[in-house]
């Protein structure tokens, strides 16, 4: 019996799988692009407190500045796929 080797998929993939599930979670366009632009790109500094820390949700410089928490998750809501739970009960 052969083992077969599993495929790392590469970084554009992954930015696809990334963007896909931010979408389905109903996260603001803004955030997914920061959270691209952060997670692709060299890590060069420990980031600041955001909203909404330990949901998984990674707000983006400029919603984390300007909208509330109560703001964040009724926009979250409003976006997100009928298949998922309401934010944060995910």
């Amino acid at each position: 019996m052969s083992a077969v080797a599993e495929v790392e998929p590469t970084l554009e993939e992954q930015v696809k799988q990334w963007r896909a599930h931010g979408k389905a979670f109903g996260y603001p366009e803004c955030c997914i692009d920061d959270f691209v632009e952060f997670i692709s790109g060299p890590i060069l500094s420990f980031r600041k407190p955001r909203l909404l820390d330990g949901t998984g949700f990674v707000p983006c410089r400029v919603c984390n500045t300007t909208k509330s928490e109560e703001e964040l998750v009724a926009e979250i809501n409003a976006n997100r796929s009928p298949d998922q739970k309401p934010f944060p009960e995910d």
